[in-house]
């Protein structure tokens, strides 16, 4: 028996070196595992980044703007002066001084009288641009409703005096500006919402709107009953016994002033809101004051043009930056760092504004342009009133726009 035991022993002892062995194979590292067949890996060359395109390619956007009150944009032969332009983009005036370039149903505003019969002048150039691979964006002066040189019988605020502003002496400003239309007044609202909603319907392929939503710099316009009115239920302060002068910077006119601001930040985002309401996508461009940072409170309180926080608020997607350029006291803005680019919240496009007078000197636009340096401005902006700049931006195109190019790109390195 003992043998047996003896058999049984060894029997064990040769299984589990058996099982030792086995255990051993298996847990060898995966190198040493036959591999497995697979084709070879493509190795793909990275492509090398693509250098920066010379100075000279770096191509300025160009816009000219056109003036349909002064301009016959039914005419063929002007349409022709304007569309043989190098130009990448067409603004045109669809609505100043309370008037229409389009046939409106409004029952408060007018189509421009020169316009009436003759068919659809905006369609037919909007057309013909689009042809030529040029964008258009419509132009609507939201608040002056009255021109200086407006006859009496098309004056919009002398037959409606309740949608006008005013200012403390109850006048509607100097009778150089005008007349504007008040932001206090919710008839003035709901009828250009109307008129904008109107416009970019009955024009689907506009490629975007340019609005001006301020006042002038000047007199301060805020006096009519409804504005007071309005102050009064919230600060339970009458404007009109807030002094200024010396004690412009006290709180109660400084809370008055900021009241103001947010007023015309609201009355923009309710326009812009019944706009996009109606065509979404639409692009939003604002006529936007360059010197903006650098204004006292009070001059901000003439205009409550607060643009950088409209592109805050997400409603803008350019600001077309304009400033009496040719003014002595802006000459040190020209180098001033206002840095907007960097400080508008969201990504915005920046365009200069230059006005093409006659008898102004055209190299005067390259100081200007001075202004903006570093702020990502990479679109011009002619704005011409008649025939005569029409034809003259041809030669601004030719002549000033590459040394306008040389700047920028001069201030760029």
């Amino acid at each position: 028996m003992r043998w047996r035991r003896s058999l049984k022993t060894i029997g064990l002892a040769v299984g589990a070196f058996l099982l030792l062995g086995f255990s051993v194979v298996c847990a060898k590292p995966a190198r040493h595992a036959p591999r497995r067949h697979t084709a070879p890996r493509k190795i793909v060359p990275r492509r090398p980044k693509p250098a920066a395109a010379p100075a000279a390619d770096r191509r300025i956007e160009r816009t000219l703007w056109v003036d349909g009150r002064l301009t016959d944009l039914s005419s063929p032969a002007v349409g022709a002066e304007i569309l043989g332009q190098p130009i990448d983009r067409l603004i045109v005036s669809c609505f100043v001084g309370g008037e229409t370039l389009f046939e409106t149903h409004s029952q408060v505003f007018q189509q421009i009288p020169r316009y009436v019969g003759k068919g659809d002048a905006l369609a037919a150039i909007l057309a013909a641009a689009h042809r030529k691979g040029i964008k258009v964006y419509a132009y609507v002066n939201c608040l002056h409703w009255t021109l200086p040189d407006t006859p009496a019988a098309e004056d919009l605020l002398q037959r409606r005096p309740d949608f006008g502003e005013i200012n403390l002496s109850g006048n509607c400003g100097l009778p150089a500006d005008g007349k504007y239309a008040s932001i206090f007044n919710p008839a003035v609202a709901i009828s250009l919402s109307a008129m904008l909603k109107e416009l970019v319907s009955r024009y689907p392929a506009l490629d975007g709107v340019l609005l001006e939503c301020r006042y002038r710099l000047g007199s301060i316009l805020g006096y009519s009953d409804r504005a007071r009115v309005a102050y009064i239920n919230t600060a339970h302060i009458d404007p009109a016994d807030l002094t200024f002068g010396a004690q412009s910077t006290t709180s109660l006119t400084v809370a008055w002033i900021n009241w103001r601001l947010s007023q015309m930040s609201r009355f923009a985002a309710g326009l812009i809101g019944e706009l996009k309401r109606e065509r979404p996508s639409t692009p939003i461009a604002v006529i936007a004051g360059a010197d903006w940072d650098r204004m006292s409170i009070g001059r901000r309180n003439t205009t409550l043009e607060a643009w950088p926080d409209w592109t805050r608020m997400g409603l803008v997607n350019e600001a077309v930056l304009t400033c009496p350029w040719e003014e002595p006291e802006n000459t040190d803005l020209f180098g001033a760092d206002i840095s907007y680019a960097g400080s508008l919240g969201r990504p915005v496009k920046l365009s200069i504004l230059l006005p093409l007078r006659q008898g102004q000197n055209e190299l005067d636009p390259l100081a200007a342009l001075e202004t903006q340096q570093g702020q990502g401005v990479r679109s011009i902006v002619l704005k011409t009133a008649d025939l005569t700049e029409i034809n003259r931006a041809a030669g601004f195109w030719s002549d000033v726009l590459p040394k306008i190019a040389a700047i920028l790109e001069e201030s760029q390195q």
